[in-house]
């Protein structure tokens, strides 16, 4: 496990997904939101996972605003497989935790100039219940 990896929180690890959209240059980083493609309910929750599907990626990082190091994953371009399992299910612990109406950021790598809408799969904990 990463140094900057957390512990895995007590709870089931369920799966959702997200979409941005990204205007890339070759070689450079570009942030942007992301948007969860349903509402997670009110609460705190840890990032235990993650993949990102596109027809060319390359790589992708989270930016939490509360810590410095960039968690992230290799891209992939193939659809419902999981090539890089070790970027998912846990396996590299709690990359970090945001609040469900303040997820992070995602800094994406491009591999092509252009405007690209991957989508992420996140997996996720949820640490706590409610509102703080």
């Amino acid at each position: 496990r990463p140094e900057f990896a957390l512990a895995l929180p007590a709870g089931e690890i369920f799966t959702i997904e997200a979409t941005a959209t990204v205007s890339g240059l070759v070689g450079y980083w570009v942030n942007t939101a992301i948007s969860f493609v349903q509402t997670l309910p009110a609460g705190r929750y840890a990032i235990v996972g993650m993949r990102v599907e596109d027809t060319d990626p390359l790589a992708a990082r989270l930016v939490f605003p509360d810590i410095s190091p960039r968690p992230g994953c290799i891209g992939s371009s193939t659809t419902g497989t999981d090539s890089i399992h070790k970027f998912r299910y846990g396996e590299l612990g709690n990359w970090g935790e945001f609040e469900h109406d303040a997820p992070p950021t995602v800094d994406f790598l491009a591999q092509a100039d252009g405007a690209v809408s991957p989508e992420i799969i996140f997996d996720l904990i949820q640490v706590r219940a409610g509102r703080a």
